[in-house]
């Protein structure tokens, strides 16, 4: 993939950074795909694909800005929502629901790139070793230091009266399938091909 972003985007990419995963929190406890029918879960405003994912979920999507998040879970407007744990935890909406399941159902990337014309004609080897080594030491300490942050906030939610249920996510991708399928023209295959997991 990343040959892909050189080749169309003149940009090199030096290293991806895995950033905190999206998790679902509910007023309602969820264990399995089942349990989120009918429930209204909120979604960034304008974005077709997520509407389309929690749709094939069950759910009722609901657009919602996020400084209105915490009070829709408080007065029913939504019963639950998705975001990055930390984003959860940070935001404070662990207190207006109660029920924290671990779907990691996104992940995100943070790049170190360059333009590919000075990585390739202006830099030497030797600097070039340099960037790729240093990135994989920061990668190291970058996951661990997430690890760390990520654990604490599940305790620390747990300390404050969460459930905390990991999930198995089999079903939640068997009923993305079709979505995945209906963006297709939109992606590209290869694209969907690149990041799909074997």
């Amino acid at each position: 993939m990343y040959d892909l972003v050189e080749e169309e985007g003149n940009i090199h990419v030096i290293k991806g950074y895995p950033q905190p995963a999206r998790q679902l929190l509910t007023k309602k406890p969820v264990t399995k795909l089942a349990d989120l029918k009918g429930m209204k879960i909120r979604i960034p405003a304008g974005n077709k694909l997520y509407e389309d994912s929690w749709a094939a979920y069950g759910t009722l999507p609901v657009a919602l800005a996020m400084d209105e998040v915490y009070t829709g879970l408080e007065q029913g407007v939504i019963d639950g929502c998705e975001m990055p744990i930390d984003t959860l935890y940070y935001s404070g909406l662990h207190e207006a629901a109660k029920y924290l399941a671990l779907t990691n159902h996104m992940m995100y990337l943070q790049y170190i790139m360059i333009n590919a014309d000075i990585w390739n004609n202006q830099l030497t080897e030797e600097e070039r070793t340099i960037f790729n080594e240093t990135a994989a030491e920061i990668e190291e300490y970058h996951n661990e230091l997430m690890k760390k942050m990520i654990d604490e906030i599940v305790e620390d939610m747990k300390s404050k009266g969460v459930t905390v249920t990991e999930i198995n996510m089999k079903d939640f991708i068997d009923a993305t399938i079709p979505v995945l399928e209906k963006w297709m023209d939109d992606w590209g295959r290869d694209v969907y091909d690149a990041f799909r997991p074997n």
